[in-house]
């Protein structure tokens, strides 16, 4: 979205001042994900994570958008979230609990 691939810092930084004086900042991290067998059949399923754009970062864990990312699942920051909370509500596991129901 931001910039630089690679350069969180300066991409947290932009982002900061795009939404500078938004009331609204509410946001969510989306997956996609598909699994192509080779006679073409295709699955797809969607996982999504919601919450918000704080104003600051808060904690310096996790990567990429983490510390400005609230979660309204963990109510705290993905920057201050464990690995094993983050990974428990991400669009990532919700995708592949998606793909996964559909397997079943």
């Amino acid at each position: 979205y931001c910039g630089k691939p690679g350069d969180d810092p300066a991409n947290r930084r932009t982002l900061l001042q795009h939404l500078a004086g938004k009331t609204d900042r509410s946001a969510h991290f989306a997956c996609a994900i598909a699994l192509v067998y080779p006679d073409g059949t295709e699955i797809l399923a969607e996982g999504k994570t919601h919450g918000y754009v704080l104003t600051k970062e808060d904690g310096d864990g996790g990567f990429g958008y983490d510390p400005l990312f609230y979660s309204d699942d963990l109510q705290k920051s993905f920057g201050v979230a464990t690995a094993e909370e983050k990974n428990g509500v991400s669009h990532r596991f919700r995708a592949l609990q998606a793909l996964r129901e559909k397997l079943v």
